[in-house]
């Protein structure tokens, strides 16, 4: 939309500029030190930091961005330009959390070709086939959709917690 397209143009000029902008956002100011626009399973989001934490803002949900305000000039620090290379998703400011998962030995062949899951290591291939992955996430929402598409061909074994998460939600959904 030519809201998007405003946005892109004021943010990637402060992003290049390194200047700060700012805009509002559910509601309140916000005044950020921008970054990286990254598109992410079809939604642009402004990698920024705001008060010294790395977070990231939807642009459909940022409004009234202010390129009139007086911007500061910054320089972007190394450690958040190498957690942007690192990071395979826009779920900054969480700790990493591992994840192991049983795969059946139907589609284990998909798991051993590519890394479906983020920093997923193949960890055990049972002598039937199956096998026994991990992977590190920040956020439930970098798992859950995975694991929804590959039912009934795959498991959350560890923690058992986010198992039982998602079983219920399974259950609510067919209620």
């Amino acid at each position: 939309t030519t809201q998007y397209a405003a946005h892109f143009k004021v943010l990637t000029q402060a992003i290049q500029q390194k200047k700060s902008v700012a805009f509002a956002y559910k509601g309140s100011l916000r005044e950020v030190l921008p970054y990286r626009l990254i598109h992410h399973h079809g939604n642009w989001y402004l990698a920024a930091v705001d008060q010294d934490t790395l977070r990231v803002y939807r642009l459909s949900r940022i409004e009234q961005v202010d390129h009139t305000h007086i911007a500061q000039d910054f320089e972007h620090q190394t450690e958040i330009l190498q957690q942007l290379e690192d990071e395979e998703g826009i779920w900054f400011g969480h700790d990493k959390q591992e994840i192991r998962l049983s795969v059946d030995a139907e589609v284990a062949l998909y798991f051993k070709q590519r890394r479906l899951f983020p920093e997923q290591q193949i960890l055990q291939e049972k002598p039937c086939g199956e096998l026994l992955i991990s992977c590190q996430i920040r956020h439930e929402m970098q798992l859950y959709p995975l694991v929804r598409y590959w039912i009934p061909h795959l498991k959350i074994v560890e923690p058992a917690h986010l198992q039982e998460n998602l079983l219920k939600g399974l259950s609510h959904y067919i209620c």
